[in-house]
C-alpha cells in the first residue's frame, strides 16, 4: 500500500520531494486513524473533505 500511496501523491501533486513526503505522511496517518481503506476514502465525499482539511 505504501507504494500505491506514493504513486497517487506523485500523480496528484507537482511539489518538491519534501512536500510530497509530508503529504504522504499526513495521508498515511489519516488512513490509519480513520480505519477506512483507501478505496472507501476515495469513494466517500465526506471522507475526502475531511482528508482535504488535514
Amino acid at each position: 500500500m505504501e507504494n500505491d500511496i506514493s504513486v497517487i501523491v506523485s500523480m496528484l501533486c507537482k511539489r518538491t520531494p519534501k512536500t510530497l513526503r509530508t503529504i504522504q505522511e499526513n495521508f498515511n496517518v489519516f488512513v490509519a486513524l480513520s480505519g477506512y481503506s483507501i478505496e472507501e476514502i476515495m469513494g466517500d465525499k465526506h471522507l475526502l473533505d475531511a482528508l482535504n482539511r488535514q
